[in-house]
């Protein structure tokens, strides 16, 4: 029995084109009609990309129903887009094509519409064919995009694997949601940013002047639009897909600053690389991430792994196989949100640690605030007891430097020295001196 093309039909009245019998029209093949006109239906329906072989779009629905945000959503459909107009309308097919239309029709033009609908349901068939000759040439498994990268050299190879979506009690806005940030992931849409990492004062600074930085992992929607974590990383948390994403960043980032490291310029350069808590969890997820840090072709002492306090408890056997690898190559470990209480840790883990970031909360006392000040003295103390470097995170205005200069830090970071680039791209001021 010959295949029944699936036709999805946005905001259009199926009667009034008489779409029911088209397949009673020339040769057209066999068509099923699914007509949408409530807006929370859309997205639902267009999650199943690879369900369609044509899309069928009234001009006005078009943006009544956010067709044009969600579309730009599908990193890959065998759909066409077909829009309609009305007789009066001054949508031209140029600008049909600008938002994404294989093609533009008028109202009660149905001729056309039967010549538009054979030769799409023809494209969407040679796109199907396609995707399943890429399945059987990667062994049963269709390979997502690789993401792109412009600077130093040649483009990375690491790739995000397909990742699981596991049965979980959730609501729709979840389903729905989770579902895009997925096809968005394996769709290629992750990237980096880089936000500099500065020595606060001269008599701090190491007598190399090294670039540091932070990789920050976002995710950019169709539209090219950055997502920022907390758009994405409830998503991501549910079901547990940080380890293949950490696996993603490391690869990318290492090979960054290899060739950062290996330039003509011989950059002298380091890098803080973010590891979630799951990837420490269990041996499968953190072996991948062990054996990157160790063929790594970067200098000794330039990588500085950043993790939460909770896994100094939670996960003891993935940290000290982690700290393993870290100590042969020299490089460093460092605590998130680190806090007055959290000095005690220190003494569990002797030498264990190279870098601390404060609690960013403190920063948004009052500048002038003596218990504050004392605290964030206290802190600097206690790590430079352990020989351990000092990061003040989220420093935003200039108001601070007195406060943590005083203090005694060592590093700061945040929007007052730079915010976060894709590119790599470091202050002219190495050094901030007060």
């Amino acid at each position: 029995m010959s295949k029944v093309h699936e036709i999805l039909c946005l905001g259009m009245d199926p009667e009034l084109w008489r779409l029911d019998d088209f397949s009673a029209a020339s040769d057209l093949p066999a068509t099923r009609i699914t007509a949408i006109t409530e807006a929370e239906l859309v997205p639902p329906a267009l999650l199943e990309a690879q369900r369609w072989d044509l899309i069928l779009c009234d001009a006005a629905a078009y943006y009544d129903l956010r067709v044009d945000k969600l579309l730009k959503g599908l990193q890959e459909r065998d759909a066409s887009l077909v829009i309609a107009r009305p007789p009066g309308s001054t949508l031209s097919p140029a600008d049909a094509y600008r938002r994404g239309a294989a093609d533009l029709v008028v109202s009660g033009d149905r001729e056309h519409l039967l010549m538009v609908v054979a030769r799409e349901l023809a494209n969407a068939a040679d796109r199907k064919e396609l995707r399943r000759l890429r399945v059987i040439a990667g062994g049963g498994r269709e390979a997502a995009p690789l993401p792109k990268l412009t600077q130093f050299g040649s483009p990375s190879t690491a790739r995000v694997e397909p990742i699981p979506m596991p049965a979980a009690p959730e609501t729709e806005a979840e389903r729905v949601q989770d579902m895009r940030i997925k096809r968005l992931i394996e769709g290629g849409g992750l990237t980096l940013e880089y936000q500099p990492i500065v020595t606060l004062n001269a008599m701090n600074a190491p007598q190399q002047e090294v670039a540091l930085f932070e990789a920050l992992m976002r995710l950019k929607d169709g539209s090219g639009r950055t997502l920022q974590p907390l758009e994405f990383f409830p998503a991501v948390a549910r079901h547990r897909w940080f380890s293949k994403l950490d696996h993603w960043v490391f690869h990318r980032s290492l090979n960054i600053l290899a060739r950062m490291q290996a330039s003509a310029s011989g950059a002298a350069a380091g890098l803080f690389l973010n590891l979630a808590a799951d990837t420490l969890s269990t041996a499968t997820s953190l072996e991948p991430i062990v054996k990157l840090i160790h063929s790594a072709e970067i200098a000794d002492g330039s990588l500085v792994i950043e993790v939460t306090k909770d896994v100094f408890h939670k996960y003891q056997e993935g940290l000290e196989t982690l700290c393993a690898v870290l100590r042969a190559r020299g490089h460093g470990l460092l605590i998130e949100k680190f806090t007055i209480e959290d000095c005690a840790l220190l003494d569990e883990v002797p030498d264990l640690v190279s870098h601390v970031k404060i609690n960013c909360a403190l920063l948004d006392h009052d500048v002038g605030a003596e218990k504050v000040t004392e605290e964030l003295m206290q802190m600097v103390r206690c790590a430079r007891e352990h020989k351990i470097k000092t990061i003040a995170l989220a420093v935003d205005k200039a108001d601070l430097l007195p406060r943590l200069y005083t203090a005694g830090f060592d590093y700061i970071q945040g929007h007052f020295v730079s915010m976060p680039y894709e590119d790599l791209v470091y202050p002219s001021v190495h050094v901030v001196e007060i």
